[in-house]
């Protein structure tokens, strides 16, 4: 127990609430010439014109500085209707203009991921809110395609989008049996994110595009670094949250947005005139503790309403850090696509977590005297987490454990939350058993290795 108290220390040194300050009667910090309309960050108070500008100029600086795009390149941005996906299409099209000041170059195609299986939407709905994106997008002149997560568990079939929403009753049930065999919202949001990326890619690989823009804003950003730590994702947080993230296709996934906040978003739509489309979540109208994700965001947006640096913080401590990059298939999570992490090491943290978990699972009697091995008794014990409603047998000739074996360990607590893997994504079941092959075939053949 702690023996300071409060009155023992000083505060002078610590961080100091930021006292909200009006704009009114401000002059714009650019041109110094006009009224500011809109302040950012306490004291950046922009009018119109100059916060547009400046919008611009930061969304070319970022593509410009990275030095990747190519006039020839093909991109694919990712557009579900929201307040950054939209100001992230516009600034496209207005850099795409034949008469705009340093011309973007590159052709740009429009992918919209239809999520009404999981949320339970008619049929008549979704077709609405999918006539209403893309009445949206093509009024800008991008081409436009439509692709249903569902096809998303068919990773090994190839992906033909259309500019029509097409439904698949069976795919559909089968995402809705996947999502629902999750027990927490947590690892459902953790498994409809990793299952969004993963059909974007394959939808951007079969169009030949090189390029995919996310429209991930700082914000978002500086979330999603809290809640990965905690969701047992840090190793991955570089390519998670930079600025590119380089496949082992040859494709990069960008977020051209990283450095605008939620507010500078909202006001660029405004300013803009830019209609947006709502579309609910598995979070909508829940309680902040229901998931991880969504008690992180309620902490991140309330300290930031009093403490303004919080998100930029955040998010250039997230910007600094680097991570090892896979480079070879068996070295990548099946799922996720991002690098197994889950080689054991003396004194490591997920030494420790195994062994936390060992403990717990078996108890003081499930361990042999003065030894940390389990005892004999106890070697049909399974770990906790790993015990299922199909009795370890989750799918013809590949077990709970085969599973694990072939996810990171972000992964391994999405699964461990199921009833059953019956429903997991074939490329996921297919890539366990080709593990457990090459595994037997090691065993076969190592007494023979001089």
């Amino acid at each position: 127990m702690c023996s300071v108290f409060e009155a023992d220390v000083d505060t002078n040194g610590l961080m100091e609430e930021k006292n909200r300050q009006e704009i009114t009667g401000k002059m714009c910090r650019k041109c110094s010439q006009v009224k500011a309309d809109v302040n950012l960050r306490v004291k950046d108070a922009y009018c119109r014109e100059c916060f547009l500008l400046t919008c611009t100029h930061k969304f070319r600086a970022e593509l410009g500085k990275s030095k990747l795009m190519r006039a020839h390149d093909h991109g694919l941005v990712a557009h579900s209707g929201g307040q950054s996906s939209s100001a992230l299409l516009h600034l496209v099209w207005a850099g795409l203009r034949g008469h705009s000041h340093k011309k973007l170059f590159f052709r740009a195609s429009v992918l919209y991921v239809d999520e009404g299986a999981v949320l339970a939407q008619s049929l008549e709905e979704r077709r609405r809110i999918c006539s209403d994106v893309r009445e949206r997008v093509e009024k800008l002149g991008f081409p436009f395609y439509v692709a249903t997560l569902s096809s998303a568990l068919q990773r090994n079939e190839t992906s033909d989008p259309g500019s029509e929403l097409r439904v698949d009753p069976g795919a559909d049930a089968e995402l809705s049996n996947l999502v629902e065999s999750a027990r927490e919202l947590t690892a459902k949001e953790d498994l409809l994110q990793k299952l969004r990326n993963n059909l974007i890619v394959s939808v951007g690989e079969h169009l030949k595009c090189t390029k995919v823009f996310l429209a991930e804003n700082c914000d978002q950003i500086a979330t999603k670094i809290l809640a990965n730590v905690s969701l047992g994702r840090g190793a991955q947080l570089p390519l998670d949250v930079g600025f590119c993230n380089n496949l082992r296709s040859g494709m990069q996934i960008l977020r051209p947005l990283r450095t605008f906040s939620k507010k500078e978003v909202a006001f660029y739509n405004l300013y803009n005139k830019l209609e947006t489309v709502t579309i609910p979540s598995l979070q909508t109208k829940l309680d902040s503790h229901a998931s991880i994700q969504r008690l992180t965001e309620r902490f991140v947006a309330e300290l930031q309403e009093n403490f303004p640096a919080t998100v930029s913080t955040v998010f250039r401590t997230g910007d600094k850090l680097a991570g090892q990059r896979c480079h070879e298939a068996d070295e990548s999570c099946a799922l996720c696509q991002g690098c197994l992490d889950t080689k054991e090491q003396q004194s490591s943290a997920l030494q420790a977590t195994n062994f936390s978990r060992l403990v717990s699972t078996l108890g003081p009697s499930g361990f042999a005297g003065g030894s940390v091995e389990a005892s004999p008794a106890a070697g049909n014990v399974r770990p906790a987490g790993d015990s299922c409603e199909c009795s370890g047998r989750c799918s013809p000739g590949v077990s709970r454990q085969d599973v694990n074996h072939a996810l990171c360990y972000g992964c391994r607590l999405i699964v461990n939350s199921m009833a059953v893997l019956d429903h997991l994504p074939q490329n996921v079941l297919s890539t366990a058993r080709k593990k457990v092959a090459l595994g037997e075939m090691r065993k076969e053949i190592e007494n023979f290795l001089l």
